[in-house]
C-alpha cells in the first residue's frame, strides 16, 4: 500500500487519505482481473477476442495497402507510356494459346465479419480473402471475352480469384455480368501480371 501511495503521491499532489482511496480501488481493480483471469474459460475467451482483434487491424492495414496499390496503378494506366504494349501483346498472345484450360469460375459471394469484396476490386478482394482465410489461394488470371458479333476484337481482362481447398475457384468479386466467361491461369511472372493490370484488359482484333 505505501509503494502504490507513493507512486500516487509523485504524479499528483494529494492528501494522504486520496493515495489510500486510489491505491485501494487499484488494488480492488487487480483483485477482480485476477479473478477473471482465474476463470479458464473467461481468459480464454479474452485471448480469442484479443486475437480477433489483431488480426482486424492487420486486415484493416492490408485493406489500406492494396487500395493505394490500386490507386497508383490507376495513375499509371492513364499514361500508356509507362506500360510496354508490346509485352502486353506478347502474354495476351500467350494466354489464347491456352484457351482450352480455361474454366468458368464459381461465383461465391460471401463475407468474412463485417467485410464484404467490393465491386471492381477483384485483386484487393482476394488479396484479403486469403489473408483472412490461408487456407485459400489467391489465383491471378484473365477473363477471356468473345465480344463477337457484337464488337469485332476479344478482351482479355486481368482478374483475381479464390482457389479452395479441394481446387475449386470462386469468383468472390461481385458483378451484374449475365454471362460467366472463361477463366485462363496467368503462368508468367507476378511483374508481367501487375504489367497487364496497369490497363485493366486488352483487345485482339479478330
Amino acid at each position: 500500500m505505501q509503494w502504490i501511495g507513493g507512486i500516487v503521491a509523485g504524479v499528483y499532489s494529494v492528501s494522504r487519505a486520496a493515495q489510500h482511496c486510489v491505491a485501494a480501488a487499484y488494488l480492488e481493480n487487480c483483485g477482480r482481473y485476477c479473478r477473471r483471469l482465474a476463470k479458464p474459460e473467461s481468459a480464454e475467451t479474452f485471448v480469442v477476442a484479443k486475437k480477433h482483434q489483431h488480426i482486424d487491424e492487420l486486415i484493416d492495414a492490408l485493406v489500406w495497402m492494396r487500395r493505394q496499390e490500386s490507386d497508383a496503378l490507376d495513375a499509371a494506366a492513364k499514361n500508356n507510356t509507362q506500360v510496354d504494349m508490346d509485352t502486353i501483346a506478347r502474354i495476351a498472345m500467350s494466354v489464347l494459346k491456352r484457351l482450352n484450360q480455361s474454366v468458368i469460375l464459381r461465383r461465391e459471394i460471401g463475407h468474412i465479419g463485417h467485410w464484404t469484396p467490393t465491386v471492381n476490386r477483384c485483386h484487393d478482394n482476394v488479396a484479403i480473402w486469403v489473408a483472412k482465410r490461408p487456407q485459400h489461394k489467391h489465383v491471378r488470371g484473365f477473363i477471356y471475352a468473345d465480344l463477337r458479333p457484337y464488337a469485332p476484337f476479344i478482351r482479355l481482362m486481368a482478374h483475381s480469384a479464390v482457389e479452395t481447398e479441394d481446387g475449386t475457384l470462386c469468383d468472390i468479386t461481385p458483378h451484374q455480368a449475365s454471362f460467366d466467361y472463361p477463366f485462363i491461369r496467368h503462368v508468367g511472372t507476378d511483374e508481367e501480371f501487375d504489367l497487364f493490370g496497369r490497363i485493366g484488359h486488352f483487345d485482339l482484333p479478330v
